[in-house]
């Protein structure tokens, strides 16, 4: 039993490790991305062929409508870019931490109480 609850709590701490992970080199990538050009790209973003007869001209319309914001958003991005390019990497370690830390005192309170329990059952025999 205490072997299974440690596995568990070790294959919970990896798959914790490597969402954190993913969301660095996530972040990483937005964060490199050029927007203004992917902006324009997107305005120009041909409809698939199998997709058109759903869509038809609405999707340019919506694109066209959508371009403004996406600006905006870009910009904001573009902006603010140095300062969660530092902060966001920060944030991630501190909330990797926070749940790792998590995850082995949960283990560790999962395994007392079986040990306790065992105890206590051996106790009564």
């Amino acid at each position: 039993m205490m072997i299974a609850i440690w596995a568990v709590g070790l294959i919970l701490l990896a798959v914790w490790s490597g969402l954190m992970w993913a969301t660095h080199a996530l972040w990483s990538l937005v964060t490199a991305a050029p927007w203004a050009e992917t902006v324009e790209k997107a305005r120009t973003l041909p409809l698939p062929e199998v997709l058109a007869p759903w869509f038809g001209p609405a999707w340019r319309e919506w694109v066209d409508s959508m371009a403004p914001f996406m600006q905006w958003a870009a910009g904001l991005l573009q902006g603010s870019g140095e300062f969660l390019v530092g902060l966001v990497p920060i944030a991630l370690w501190v909330v990797w931490g926070l749940g790792a830390a998590s995850l082995v005192a949960l283990t560790l309170a999962a395994a007392g109480g079986v040990l306790f329990f065992r105890r206590r059952q051996l106790r009564m025999a």
